[in-house]
């Protein structure tokens, strides 16, 4: 959980009516044979106004849709079947086995548009880039950013008579405000709205699971320590709430934009602002809380990221497919949709959110209070153990078993999942 780069080269215009038909595949127009066959597959699946602007600029490609799992490229032959383009997040649709065989430099095509990338947030691309790559190759550009937030039931806490949060909170502030729900009828906090709120915590406090060197687990270090202890603080007062559903992270968003049972949770982006107005709901947003007060230093935002194969026949047409997704006026566009912009204008700034439901008068700019913390290098094996954290996490709720000892268990369970990856890898 995420506006751009200058827009290069002339786009073939669009005369034609060209529809998506909603399974991932164009209707065509005119003679198939010869269009550009592309194919695009995506994480989670490509956002429909993507597509249906990627088809209606692009009328002489004929572009395939699909959308990809978890690890969905795994195993996947590395030929001319691999697809052209694909979105992902992090690696989670590519193994690393697979990155390191389809990746493909994209500074030659950065130069023949003539892209300049200094519009994008100071260190984005390389942050993308990051990973086993000493060369410095641009192997993928950022296409969209998860803008994280505290969101809060305004409801709830006229009905409580208790203040409202305020930009600029930190996690203890947010602790002692849970507090003042404790033994009401009314949850103070979840974390469980966003799938990506203990990442977000592990950024600021620049951690990962794993050592970059020895893939080893880290979770015993004195931070982890501190990180997971105010993690408890912050979920454990939920388990003994009025709400029988008050610790159950599949409930959570419903109970927070539906039924007004809980003041504060943690939301990517400003879907919840409409799922509150669909709910009854009347749902604001503060920036997302930091570590230490005054610093102003957030996460660092997830971003998805475009790359194309290096078995691509058609390469150059694959990278004006991005060169106009990442155009100011398309992510305008998108960030007026709700789609985190990877460069800060102040149009995408102020028109962010501006054609969702439920975001008129809200304070929609908490999502650009903080900074972004530089994201540290991290192990190839992380997202195993992050596979395997994020189903043990809810435990930390459980009043009879000590941090240490949560930690001490997730540390045996991180490692062997390690080991058993690269003992599958080899």
């Amino acid at each position: 959980m995420i506006t751009t780069i200058a827009l290069a080269a002339a786009l073939v215009a669009c005369n034609n009516e060209i529809q998506s038909d909603g399974t991932g595949q164009q209707a065509a127009s005119g003679d198939p044979a010869t269009k550009v066959p592309i194919s695009f597959a995506a994480l989670g699946g490509l956002p429909q106004q993507m597509q249906d602007d990627l088809i209606d600029h692009f009328p002489n490609y004929d572009i395939t849709f699909s959308a990809l799992n978890l690890n969905g490229l795994k195993g996947h032959a590395i030929d001319d079947t691999f697809p052209d383009l694909v979105l992902d997040v992090d690696h989670l649709a590519t193994p690393n086995e697979i990155w390191e065989q389809v990746r493909l430099d994209l500074t030659d095509f950065i130069h023949a548009q003539e892209m300049d990338l200094n519009l994008f947030d100071p260190g984005l691309v390389e942050g993308v880039n990051a990973h086993d790559n000493e060369e410095g190759h641009i192997y993928q550009l950022p296409l969209s950013r998860t803008f994280s937030a505290l969101y809060y039931n305004k409801n709830v806490f006229d009905a409580m008579k208790i203040r409202y949060p305020e930009d600029g909170m930190t996690w203890k502030d947010v602790a002692e405000l849970n507090k003042q729900f404790a033994g009401t009828s009314y949850i103070g906090f979840t974390p469980y709205t966003s799938d990506i709120t203990l990442l977000n915590m592990m950024d600021e406090y620049g951690l990962h699971f794993l050592d970059a060197t020895t893939d080893l687990s880290t979770v015993l270090s004195p931070q982890w320590t501190e990180l997971a202890t105010l993690f408890r603080d912050l979920i454990a007062p939920a388990a003994a709430s009025q709400v029988t559903e008050g610790n159950n992270p599949s409930a959570a968003r419903s109970l927070f934009a539906y039924s007004g049972s809980i003041a504060m949770a943690v939301g990517d982006g400003i879907d919840l602002l409409s799922e509150g107005a669909k709910g009854g709901q009347n749902l604001d947003l503060v920036s997302f809380p930091t570590v230490d007060e005054g610093t102003k230093l957030g996460p660092f935002q997830l971003s998805t990221t475009l790359y194309i194969s290096s078995t691509s026949k058609h390469a150059k047409e694959a990278f004006r497919m991005i060169a106009y997704l990442l155009s100011e006026e398309r992510q305008l566009e998108y960030a007026k949709a709700g789609i985190g912009p990877v460069i800060r204008t102040p149009d995408t700034m102020e028109q962010f959110g501006a054609a969702v439901t439920g975001t008129s008068g809200k304070n929609v700019q908490a999502f650009f209070k903080n900074a972004s913390r530089p994201s540290p290098e991290a192990s190839a094996y992380e997202n195993v153990a992050l596979q395997v954290a994020v189903q043990q996490i809810p435990g930390l709720a459980n009043p009879n078993v000590s941090v240490d000892d949560f930690l001490k268990q997730l540390n045996g369970m991180i490692n062997s999942a390690v080991q058993d990856s690269k003992a599958n890898r080899s």
